[in-house]
């Protein structure tokens, strides 16, 4: 994001470190196209501003700062080739930076990761992405994540050591996850730790790590057309007809029926 430059506020900066003792001076190339382009980035501590609205849940204060924003002036402006493309570079980096201060703010990763994809997704969709209608849906979603988080913050808290086992389990849905494993990262007793757990998510540990592998199956039937034997052998289970069996379990139907009954909504 880039808003007008001060010109006074540019001929003070005279030097930047980046902490090592090392002076970076801006090129004479880079102040020039600012200078004459009118356009300079965005400032710093308003970007911390808005993207705290995502660490603490802060629709009022998202939505405040969004309004200063548009009354001020300030704007996207050619950072890149085209202005197309600019907008396309800010709404990725802007969607990665905001999810992974949802995560900071105790989203679990796979939510706040499965929405930025979702984010980027929909930008790589759209052809005209410098319409106002999709700058329009791109700020919606944002604000939709900011509104998560209140959510979040409102609800029961996790205690940090299950969010801890929570996280190691969405981080290695590739593995064979044990309750052990998951009992050191909480840095808990196993025993303790299966008492805790299930009283803070109403869930055992094993239920929990099956209930996220066959979530993320059902993603992975979904959006691609990769086999079962495939799914079932990235997801850690140690044969297709164990995988198979443990999806009828628990969603009544197989892996193929799945699939086909979501391809034929």
């Amino acid at each position: 994001m880039v808003m007008l430059p001060d010109r006074h506020r540019l001929n003070k900066i005279d030097k930047l470190h980046d902490g090592t003792g090392i002076t970076f001076l801006p090129s004479e190339d880079t102040l020039n196209y600012q200078l004459e382009s009118g356009l300079s980035h965005f400032p710093y501590e308003k970007e911390k501003e808005i993207f705290s609205c995502f660490l603490t849940g802060n629709v009022e204060k998202f939505d405040q700062l969004l309004e200063e924003i548009q009354i001020s002036g300030i704007s996207l402006g050619p950072t890149a080739s085209s202005e197309d493309q600019s907008l396309r570079y800010a709404i990725a980096i802007s969607a990665a930076i905001a999810c992974r201060y949802c995560v900071e703010g105790g989203m679990l990763q796979l939510e706040a990761y499965s929405r930025c994809d979702s984010i980027v997704r929909t930008m790589d969709e759209t052809a005209n992405i410098l319409s106002v209608d999709q700058w329009n849906i791109y700020l919606g979603k944002l604000r939709e994540l900011v509104i998560r988080m209140r959510e979040i913050h409102s609800g029961p808290s996790v205690r940090p050591e299950i969010r801890l086992a929570c996280n190691y389990v969405l981080n290695n849905l590739h593995k064979g996850i044990t309750v052990t494993q998951m009992a050191e990262v909480a840095s808990l007793s196993v025993s303790y730790f299966k008492s805790v757990f299930q009283k803070e998510l109403g869930i055992t540990p094993s239920a929990y790590v099956m209930q996220q592998k066959l979530r993320y199956a059902c993603q992975l039937l979904n959006s691609t057309d990769q086999s079962i034997a495939n799914i079932a052998y990235t997801l850690g289970f140690c044969s297709q007809s164990h995988f198979t069996k443990m999806f009828r379990q628990v969603l009544g139907k197989t892996p193929s029926e799945y699939r086909k009954d979501n391809k034929e909504i």
